[in-house]
């Protein structure tokens, strides 16, 4: 998938919104499992690996992720040993999973034609937390917290705030 389809993102931004969220979902651990059984270095839950084409439909609770006939198949991920094994996989999931979100949020309007890349980064990680209709919900004033009680406003402005540097190394380069 080309990483540069979410319109106004660079790939060198699209690169610090998927490091980041690793950072803040494993601390950058592909294995890692939490206590709801949300899975990888981006702590994926049966929702959003269903919507990506990862598992199948019956499935409707993270416990079904444990079970291999939960999986499709995508990619050789036959089961969660799979999955977690494979950082590329992962990778790819989570700008899959981006683009995703960025085209709900497009079509609920959340998306104006007048973002900027900042306001964007912002959405994108308020929606990896508590999906796309939470941060949809982040645009009408509601805040939603996931299961941790991490609020989508955090994330937002940890979204938001992720390409200073590069705008400070820009503007450093321009004054040379």
């Amino acid at each position: 998938m080309n990483v540069n389809n979410i319109e106004i993102l660079s790939n060198e931004q699209l690169i610090k919104i998927q490091n980041k969220l690793r950072e803040l979902e494993s601390t950058n651990v592909y294995t890692c499992i939490n206590k709801f059984g949300y899975i990888g270095a981006y702590q994926f839950g049966v929702s959003m690996l269903k919507d990506l084409k990862y598992i199948n439909n019956f499935a409707k609770t993270n416990k079904c992720l444990l079970k291999s006939e939960s999986w499709t198949g995508k990619n050789n991920c036959y089961n969660i040993n799979d999955w977690l094994n494979n950082k590329n996989i992962q990778d790819q999931a989570l700008i899959e999973s981006l683009f995703l979100n960025f085209k709900y949020l497009k079509s609920k309007k959340a998306i104006k034609e007048n973002i900027n890349s900042k306001e964007l980064a912002g959405l994108l990680m308020a929606a990896h937390l508590v999906g796309a209709g939470g941060a949809n919900q982040l645009m009408k004033q509601n805040i939603i917290c996931d299961s941790n009680g991490t609020s989508s406003l955090i994330y937002y402005n940890i979204g938001y705030n992720l390409f200073d540097d590069l705008v400070a190394s820009t503007a450093n380069l321009s004054a040379i």
